[in-house]
């Protein structure tokens, strides 16, 4: 992988290391929300929202490894740059680690959004839920829910290839990239699909771990789903 005729500028690998960072506080802190209920209620709470739990320790886990290669791929050599081979495949990692972090977060976040605006809800805050009222906060939460998909296309699909397409590297060490973010993006899913499941079936429900293995590559569609968190 090691390249000398090709280099990645040091403030770039930095700039990477900052998002990495970032989303690794977002991960602690919402797992640390996450596991704040009482003792006897977190198993219930994990069994319950597995998927969540699974996606933000996976981002908390595959952030980890991609910022330890991105420091890796440093050659600490006299103009501070970065080894384009490791570079590329800490990028890829790090975009696994976002994809995570935004399925977890955003898929809690809907699941909570549609159920405090739902005609429950201003039936017990006593407000009259009208046809026109209940028709509003369908149309609001289909808004949110179709903005953070447009997120989420953006993070999985669009933003890792375009960043392979502007690696400074030959044609095939692209389709490298390409292919180990393809295949590790695979098995992320595939270990949320083991664990939506296992969610479903505690609540007596199955689906079947191939049908959300490809559910999973739009995730906004399993956010609004039944087999959502309620």
């Amino acid at each position: 992988m090691y390249d000398p005729d090709i280099s990645i500028a040091l403030n770039v690998s930095r700039a990477r290391l900052t998002v990495i960072g970032f989303m690794l506080t977002i991960d602690i802190f919402a797992l640390g929300i996450f596991l704040s209920s009482r003792e006897d209620l977190v198993s219930l709470k994990i069994i319950s929202d597995l998927s969540v739990f699974y996606a933000l320790v996976a981002s908390l886990c595959v952030g980890t490894v991609a910022a330890l290669l991105m420091l890796v791929s440093e050659r600490f050599d006299p103009q501070g740059n970065s080894d384009v081979g490791i570079f590329g495949i800490a990028e890829m990692t790090m975009f696994v680690a976002i994809v995570q972090t935004i399925s977890g977060i955003a898929k809690g976040f809907i699941a909570i959004f549609q159920h405090n605006l739902g005609e429950p809800a201003f039936s017990t805050l006593g407000i009259p839920g009208t046809g026109e009222l209940i028709a509003a906060s369908e149309s609001f939460q289909g808004m949110v829910f179709w903005f953070i998909s447009l997120c989420w296309i953006f993070i999985v699909y669009i933003a890792p290839f375009w960043s392979v397409s502007r690696m400074p590297c030959k044609p095939l060490r692209k389709v490298f990239f390409a292919v180990y973010y393809l295949a590790l993006t695979a098995v992320a899913f595939m270990l949320s699909a083991y664990a939506m499941d296992i969610e479903m079936l505690a609540r007596g429900e199955s689906t079947g771990v191939g049908r959300l293995f490809l559910m999973n590559f739009w995730s906004p569609g399993l956010w609004s789903h039944p087999l959502a968190p309620m």
